[in-house]
């Protein structure tokens, strides 16, 4: 044991009379950039379900002549759209004991809080990619499941090969209602930016080169097409094959990792806006509150009191042009 310095026996004995300085609050470890929540309108439901049209059959004028006798016609249909809201929640327990007989600098109750909600947005995050309503289970649609009902130009199979420029501009031009950005994972944005800066690329003219100043070298690509690019945390390597159709988009368990590429249009469904909405409900939910916080002052068999926080979720796709994807593509440099 090293010795005190005087007096004391050691330093132990010595630090007996002393107190660790507690810094107070928790400093986050867990981090995840490139969320939703934060970037969707937001729409609150008072029922449990949200319906809405789409334009199905388009109504087409006729040609004629002079004279010719004119038919009377009727074919417009809709493809009505339903989705129900989900149910999320977290709970917990808190001791009155610790709370109230451990002084501290730190707010019990509100450290809890904020840990559950920080919770509820991870798993909001999480569902908002990959949840299923039709394979998954208590699950909502998010991007991935709206994205397998479109076909050709707007869900683009990448082969399990290295991602393709020419297939992101394909995509952009199947957005016809436009994008607001185009969001990847971490890994795929890093290889574009190799790929415009130190990789270097096969352009062959000079309209396709790029001078970059120093203060420029090393900066991630920030746009495609004048579209911004959003790097995610939450989109992480995926399972080759799956979310095509006959099953849920699912997190890699096996295999080569696969990664996905969204095209991303946002807007209030419930004003009749094409884009996507974060939707939200309750009849006990104050308005705009998303996540319904519910204290139970004592627990029975628990000295403690208890912490529900609830959400009623789900996400509407006004248009099948609000989100468009890219997937099944490999970590490797981008190709033309």
């Amino acid at each position: 044991m090293s010795d005190s310095g005087g007096y004391w026996l050691n330093l132990a004995e010595a630090q007996k009379l002393t107190q660790t300085i507690l810094v107070p609050g928790v400093i986050e470890e867990n981090i995840r950039r490139g969320g939703l929540l934060s970037l969707m309108p937001i729409a609150q439901a008072p029922g449990y379900s949200i319906t809405w049209n789409r334009e199905s059959v388009e109504r087409t004028a006729n040609m004629m002549a002079v004279g010719d006798t004119l038919v009377w016609s009727d074919n417009v249909t809709y493809s009505q759209q339903n989705r129900t809201l989900s149910q999320m929640y977290d709970q917990t327990p808190l001791n009155k004991y610790v709370r109230e007989t451990h002084g501290t600098y730190n707010d019990y109750r509100a450290i809890t809080v904020a840990g559950m909600r920080k919770g509820m947005i991870k798993k909001w995050e999480t569902m908002a990619l990959y949840g299923d309503l039709t394979y998954g289970t208590n699950e909502f649609d998010g991007l991935h499941a709206w994205a397998a009902e479109n076909s050709g130009d707007l869900n683009i199979d990448g082969g399990e090969t290295a991602p393709s420029l020419m297939n992101l501009r394909v995509l952009v031009d199947a957005m016809k209602y436009g994008i607001d950005f185009i969001l990847m994972p971490f890994s795929l944005l890093r290889q574009l930016s190799s790929f415009y800066q130190e990789g270097g690329h096969n352009a062959n003219s000079l309209m396709g080169s790029f001078m970059w100043s120093p203060n420029d070298v090393g900066r991630p690509i920030p746009y495609w097409n004048g579209i911004p690019i959003i790097g995610s945390d939450h989109l992480v390597a995926e399972q080759a094959n799956t979310g095509a159709g006959s099953d849920a988009r699912a997190v890699q368990t096996s295999g080569i990792n696969q990664y996905s590429i969204f095209a991303v249009k946002l807007g209030q469904v419930m004003e009749g806006q094409p884009g996507l909405t974060a939707a939200f409900g309750g009849e006990k939910h104050s308005l705009g509150e998303f996540f319904r916080l519910e204290v139970f002052d004592k627990l029975e068999n628990y000295d403690a009191e208890g912490f529900r926080m609830v959400a009623y979720p789900a996400i509407l796709a006004g248009s099948t042009m609000a989100v468009g994807r890219i997937y099944d593509v490999t970590n490797t440099v981008w190709v033309n």
